[in-house]
């Protein structure tokens, strides 16, 4: 059975192209992503808040009875 794509419609020849185009696209948009700049937020207005001492309890250490045979 033969295709019936005439030779024009074929793309199998550009597909070296067309990989090579994608590449460059997707480097070109990591390395601007890796060149945006982020603005400072300023902390003019935050207070201090001291951390709560919350104590341990201390449990007691029961030990069973050992029974004599």
């Amino acid at each position: 059975m033969e295709a019936k794509k005439s030779p024009k419609a074929d793309l199998e020849s550009k597909k070296i192209i067309f990989t090579e185009i994608g590449l460059a696209v997707a480097l070109g948009i990591t390395l601007g992503a890796f060149e945006l700049k982020s603005e400072d937020v300023k902390l003019e207005n935050l207070e201090v808040q001291q951390e709560e001492v919350v104590e341990e309890e201390i449990v007691p250490i029961t030990t069973q009875d050992q029974v004599k045979p």
